[in-house]
C-alpha cells in the first residue's frame, strides 16, 4: 500500500491493489481526523476536545473520503459508525 501525505494541503492519498486494506485504512484515518489533531510541535496526536467539553466537533466538515465502489463506500460507512459507537460507550478508551 502506498501512502502519500501532502502536508501543504493535508491530503492523504492511498493507492493499492484490491484486497490490500484501503477501505479499512480510509475508515481508520477518517476516525483519527475526526477525533484528533496534531500537537503544536506536530510531534504527536492530541484530542480535538478536552474531557468534559460538550461543544460539537466540526472536523467532519473538512474531510472528504472517496472510494471507487459503492460496496467500499458502504463498508467504510459501517466501519466508521461502528467504531464511533464503540468509542462512545462508557469505560472505553
Amino acid at each position: 500500500m502506498e501512502r502519500n501525505d501532502n502536508n501543504r494541503r493535508n491530503l492523504l492519498v492511498i493507492k493499492a491493489s484490491a484486497g490490500s486494506g484501503k477501505t479499512y485504512r480510509l475508515a481508520l484515518e477518517y476516525i483519527r481526523h475526526l477525533l484528533f489533531t496534531t500537537s503544536d510541535d506536530h510531534d504527536h496526536l492530541v484530542p480535538r476536545r478536552a474531557p468534559g467539553d460538550s461543544r460539537p466537533l466540526n472536523a467532519h466538515r473538512g474531510l472528504l473520503a472517496i472510494t471507487f465502489t459503492n460496496k467500499a463506500t458502504d463498508e467504510m460507512k459501517q466501519r466508521i459508525a461502528a467504531e464511533l459507537y464503540r468509542l462512545s460507550q462508557p469505560g472505553v478508551k
